[in-house]
């Protein structure tokens, strides 16, 4: 197992006036997640969809955690069952687990990164 990696995706809109934010975490071809975070000071601004799933790790007056499962390669379209991932941040996803992985495989092999993935 290797070293744990924790990428910032972005935020999505998840209540009517707050959002989540989302990161990739992971150390391996086998063990990728999304984990979504949402955080409300005030306790007025809902909760996010996810919270009352099987994904919610957490929850709390003041916020709600969840934890998705991935497999490599990500296919294109989010499952039906990750339906509340706002689609930017799954293409986002895909693009940093694909320059994790293939970054990988490229430097065993000797080839040079692609200059799309930053």
């Amino acid at each position: 197992m290797g070293e744990v990696v924790k990428r910032y995706l972005g935020a999505g809109l998840s209540t009517a006036v707050g959002g989540d934010a989302w990161c990739l975490v992971g150390s391996g071809p086998d063990g990728w997640a999304l984990e979504g975070r949402f955080e409300d000071d005030r306790g007025a601004l809902g909760t996010p969809l996810w919270a009352d799933t099987r994904f919610c790790t957490e929850r709390s007056d003041w916020g709600a955690a969840c934890w998705l499962p991935l497999t490599t390669p990500l296919a294109e379209e989010r499952p039906e069952e990750y339906s509340f991932v706002p689609e930017s941040i799954w293409a986002a996803a895909r693009r940093e687990l694909r320059r994790l992985t293939e970054g990988e495989k490229d430097a065993e092999s000797g080839a040079a990164p692609d200059p799309a993935h930053k």
